[in-house]
């Protein structure tokens, strides 16, 4: 009986697989973040840490796959995945994590200036205290945690078309290796490094 063997091989043609199959699993880290996520708002009392962590966390690894980077983005087929009520939570998600996660510049965080005084004989009111306050939003809803998940769970079957037209032209490739060249092949798969400034290069 014949057995299958995979080896890692370079590809002599540019191709997107290996960056889809990243945004493959990016999609269901994040479906996974959004489970959990909606499971802690239905704990009483909130464990507002845990709230927040899994809201940052969800939509930090959802726009992975649409930011800019080394690998392919999705955000090219945004038009053509999704229908309208779809597209428009996913630009929410975007925002959010644009303009609350990655970059404080928005209301859902706001901080104030306090001046303290006080107000019993208002003619002699004078200011005593200069403090500051705060207030936070936490990034997701429980509704929004559960319409990140079914996004997560719309994307993966047309990221699946895109990596199977990629897996059938590279195939024609593969096919023109000699059975020399094949065994040559290195095998096992890539470690990962610890070096996070070491940029990863597109195969």
């Amino acid at each position: 009986m014949s057995t299958l063997v995979c080896a890692r091989w370079n590809p002599p043609v540019s191709s997107t697989l290996a960056d889809l199959e990243g945004v493959w699993n990016d999609l269901f880290s994040a479906r996974d973040f959004s489970v959990r996520l909606g499971a802690a708002f239905l704990v009483s009392p909130y464990d507002y840490t845990l709230l927040d962590a899994l809201s940052t966390a969800a939509l930090t690894r959802y726009a992975r796959s649409f930011t800019t980077g080394v690998r392919e983005r999705l955000k090219v087929h945004v038009e053509d995945a999704l229908n309208v009520d779809e597209k428009e939570m996913h630009e929410r998600f975007m925002a959010i994590r644009n303009k609350h996660v990655a970059h404080p510049v928005n209301l859902f965080e706001t901080h104030a200036i306090n001046v303290g005084f006080c107000e019993e004989d208002p003619p002699n009111a004078r200011a005593t205290v200069v403090s500051t306050g705060t207030r936070t939003s936490i990034g997701l809803t429980l509704g929004e945690a559960m319409a990140i998940k079914a996004l997560c769970e719309t994307w993966p079957a047309y990221v699946r078309v895109l990596m199977k037209k990629e897996e059938e032209r590279l195939l024609t490739y593969a096919q023109q290796l000699t059975a020399s060249e094949l065994l040559a092949l290195p095998r096992g798969p890539v470690e990962p490094q610890d070096d996070p400034e070491k940029r990863r290069t597109r195969q």
